[in-house]
């Protein structure tokens, strides 16, 4: 996301977005409009429910929208990235509204995304999907505290370059702030 620092700048985000698609045509700037679209969705889903008129559950058809451009033969790295935001979108469905339905949905979405990316090519994005994996795997199930440790410890794996450091700060913050917390965070998972 572009903006994340508050709720105001999250409203200046969707504005910007919004007033950006409205100028875009997908014919005419297809990775440009696919961009905007993908760009909106993440927004409205980082939202709280109920902020004005905002509603995250727009996201979804921005997601969709944003996957009749990145196709996953001609854009497999933005169309991985599009699925995880719509497995985030169905994780916070489960959260939210409840449901094993979404919950499914979500993995599905997770692991469409991961046949599309290489930890040897892609690492940080495919850390970014570890993660979300190791998530979901916190609302519960058989062995759900073993299976986020692993996706955690599998995103730390790969992010070992110098160039990766603030994507292994930022996993790190999700399993608790130091490597030595993740087992800890899992324990109270569950």
């Amino acid at each position: 996301m572009l903006f994340r620092s508050g709720m105001m700048d999250q409203h200046i985000a969707l504005s910007f977005f919004k007033d950006a698609l409205k100028l875009l045509r997908k014919r005419a700037s297809p990775g440009y409009w696919a961009e905007a679209h993908l760009e909106i969705g993440k927004t409205l889903l980082g939202t709280a429910d109920g902020l004005d008129e905002t509603n995250w559950r727009d996201a979804e058809e921005h997601f969709q929208n944003a996957l009749k451009v990145y196709g996953r033969n001609t854009r497999a790295v933005k169309f991985a990235m599009v699925e995880e935001q719509l497995g985030n979108y169905y994780l916070r469905c489960a959260r939210e509204v409840g449901g094993a339905d979404f919950r499914g949905r979500a993995l599905g979405h997770y692991s469409l995304s991961l046949q599309h990316l290489s930890a040897e090519e892609n690492p940080a994005e495919w850390a970014h999907v570890q993660v979300a994996l190791a998530r979901l795997a916190f609302g519960g199930g058989i062995h759900a505290r073993e299976i986020a440790v692993s996706h955690f410890e599998s995103a730390l794996g790969v992010l070992t370059r110098r160039e990766h450091s603030a994507a292994r700060l930022s996993v790190l913050a999700e399993c608790g702030g130091e490597p030595g917390r993740v087992g800890a965070r899992a324990g109270r998972a569950g």
